[in-house]
């Protein structure tokens, strides 16, 4: 498991990220988590220590997951450019989130 997610509900972490991506200007100052009613970082303390350490698990799988598909998508985007292709080409990245482990159920769905 991974530091990074040891012991942090999923609602603060996207609350985090949120606002980093603001202070960045990636999103506007006015935008707000889309998911914020689905993960009560004060429901989260609720959970046995058994139960975080697999919400932590599920996140820094997740995580792993997203850095593997970023590293394949770099490769495919730098050899379209390496064959002089990229100008010529649309890429598009589409995803139904099936990997997530989110659910806003209290995960009664394992």
């Amino acid at each position: 498991m991974l530091p990074l997610y040891e012991g942090k509900s999923p609602g603060s972490i996207a609350a985090k990220r949120l606002e980093s991506q603001k202070r960045l200007g990636i999103v506007p100052p006015s935008a707000e988590l889309g998911m914020r009613n689905k993960f009560n970082p004060a429901g989260y303390e609720k959970n046995s220590r058994e139960r975080k350490e697999y919400i932590s698990g599920c996140m820094a799988t997740y995580a792993a997951q997203i850095s593997i598909m970023d590293r394949g998508i770099g490769k495919i985007l730098e050899s379209l450019d390496r064959h002089r292709l990229s100008g010529n080409t649309i890429v598009m990245f589409l995803s139904d989130n099936g990997a997530t482990a989110e659910m806003p159920q209290n995960n009664k769905n394992k």
